[in-house]
């Protein structure tokens, strides 16, 4: 979360975003609200919009919402970037725009600043995008960025690109939500909520009024192609002569390959997301339901008969950022994203205390097929002691296996890690004593035989 006590601290935006080219002009933007104390009696979901701004060719307009823009947000204030509807211009035309929000303190210097994002804008479809939760109300009247009644937003914005499209568009002006830190966040109620309508005219700030967030547009359906040769309930492969006609793939299993993804495309978006993860003061925005039907901690958390009053915002503690993205898109995909030989052996041990932790039963086997193959002298110990405290019996093996070898087991027990192994699993140094001396004792009588 920005914070006052440290001026320069940046919030770190979930994906992060591309420098601009040093070549491509930035434009400040700003918007000045004179009156605070009055634009805060406005109820959650009405907005302030700036007069029009023109960076990179284009008009755009500040939104700040005093009381947040959705429901469970009324504590924060809600900040967006939108691409102005009543302007000139292709009305189907992609804006890629590279922008940041910046809130300047008593002194002119930067109290708060978003981390920088990357959207696309198109007035057809997204035309605005921001921080649902930038900040609360709160820390910012604490700040002192709030000064006889009055304060100033700053939004950084470089166009980085324009492309017109040529296929038909779907009107959803559902903002993106690189999402900030709320202090006390209430049951957020997801809702396509469109960009009001400009009167074209520039002047004075003005409100705008979300619809209720009952008017939801219907979810997006990704068709099966038709060169896929689907037709009824299943898919005929192609035999050879005399090949029985009962080999047959079902349509599930064919829609199987979308389904990985449109969920790793819904996780990149977060569209409808209604919950937030703050893991290393990272925030990661993702969709309840989901993690619900993947993971069984999580739908004990999240609709179990023993859930939290308030589950939209959740921070946790002892986890790395990098460990719980990866956690996030195995949840969504089935799969781990790429990643090289030395990111797999940074985040391979936390992944499985992560599977292990969520129940996620196809993580945990992967991680734990994955770390027996990089059993080794520096981590034999350390593996070992994950292996015990997650119950993975494969790998407890494995390490016993290398440690016990004759050519390994002085080196093995000569690091550091012996303690580690003596204080965190008391009751495996027996086990693993013996298992040392019983390899002895068979490499010895190996070597007996073959002296006769």
């Amino acid at each position: 979360m920005p914070s006052s006590t440290n001026p320069s601290a940046a919030l770190v935006s979930p994906t992060p975003a591309r420098r601009s080219d040093s070549n491509v002009p930035s434009k400040i933007l700003t918007m000045d609200v004179s009156n605070y104390s009055a634009a805060k009696m406005v109820g959650n979901g009405c907005g302030i919009k700036s007069p029009m701004l023109d960076a990179g060719g284009k008009s755009w307009r500040i939104i700040y919402y005093p009381n947040g823009k959705r429901a469970g947000t009324t504590e924060s204030i809600s900040l967006y970037l939108r691409l102005d509807t009543a302007a000139a211009g292709d009305d189907d035309e992609d804006v890629e725009v590279l922008y940041k929000f910046i809130l300047p303190g008593p002194d002119a210097g930067i109290r708060f600043m978003s981390g920088e994002v990357v959207s696309t804008f198109n007035r057809l479809r997204q035309n605005a995008h921001g921080f649902e939760r930038f900040i609360t109300r709160d820390d910012l009247e604490k700040s002192g960025c709030v000064r006889n009644d009055y304060f100033n937003v700053r939004c950084d914005v470089t166009v980085l690109s324009t492309a017109c499209r040529r296929t038909p568009s779907t009107v959803t002006e559902e903002p993106s939500l690189a999402t900030a830190l709320p202090s006390k966040p209430q049951h957020p109620t997801p809702s396509s909520v469109a960009a009001a309508e400009d009167s074209g005219r520039p002047g004075k700030p003005c409100l705008v009024s979300a619809p209720p967030s009952g008017q939801l547009h219907e979810p997006s359906v990704t068709a099966v192609p038709a060169a896929s040769g689907l037709q009824g309930s299943s898919l005929l492969r192609e035999q050879a002569p005399g090949h029985p006609r009962e080999q047959q793939q079902s349509v599930a299993d064919v829609l199987q390959t979308f389904l990985p993804k449109d969920l790793g495309h819904l996780l990149a978006t977060k569209e409808g997301a209604d919950v937030d993860f703050e893991v290393g003061g990272m925030v990661f925005a993702a969709h309840r339901c989901v993690l619900a039907a993947r993971s069984p901690v999580f739908k004990d958390d999240f609709f179990g008969p023993t859930k939290e009053e308030n589950t939209s915002y959740i921070r946790i503690n002892d986890m790395n950022p990098e460990t719980f993205q990866a956690l996030l898109h195995y949840i969504y995909t089935d799969s781990l994203p790429e990643m090289n030989d030395q990111e797999v052996g940074a985040v391979v041990h936390h992944l499985l205390s992560a599977a292990d932790r969520f129940s996620l039963k196809g993580l945990k086997s992967t991680m734990e097929n994955r770390l027996c193959t990089r059993v080794c002298v520096t981590n034999a110990l350390a593996t070992l002691v994950l292996a015990e405290q997650h119950q993975c019996h494969e790998l407890k093996n494995s390490c016993f296996r290398f440690i016990a070898c004759p050519e390994n087991d002085r080196e093995v027990m000569a690091t550091d890690d012996v303690e580690h192994l003596a204080k965190s699993c008391p009751s495996i140094v027996r086990e693993l004593i013996t298992k040392i001396l019983d390899s002895r004792e068979v490499a010895s009588n190996g070597k007996r035989s073959l002296r006769k």
